[in-house]
């Protein structure tokens, strides 16, 4: 089964600043960055429980998988038949204060 993917407006803006980021640092890890993170969408799209539960909460539990080659993580939650993508961070950023 395939789910239905949601990205919420936060997550776009994730991947937008950091696609520039890394375009900005040198041309071309930009589109490298973002065709990564179109594979880790699309593997969480078709298998969304192969990965960790990162924290849990009370309507869903959030999910983490990681971007390959970058030190990205997408963060998502499984409802019915839909994935959320919440955020996209890097691994350095504080995730407590994300939930927050």
């Amino acid at each position: 089964m395939i789910y239905r993917r949601v990205i919420a407006a936060d997550a776009q803006t994730d991947i937008v600043e950091a696609q520039q980021w890394y375009e900005e640092s040198q041309p071309g890890v930009g589109e490298r960055f973002r065709e990564a993170v179109a594979r880790a969408l699309q593997r969480v799209q078709e298998r969304p429980f192969m990965y960790p539960v990162d924290f849990a909460s009370d309507s869903a539990d959030v999910r983490r998988a990681r971007v390959k080659r970058f030190p990205h993580y997408v963060l998502y939650r499984v409802r019915d038949d839909e994935v959320t993508i919440l955020a996209v961070l890097h691994g350095h950023q504080d995730r407590p204060q994300w939930r927050s």
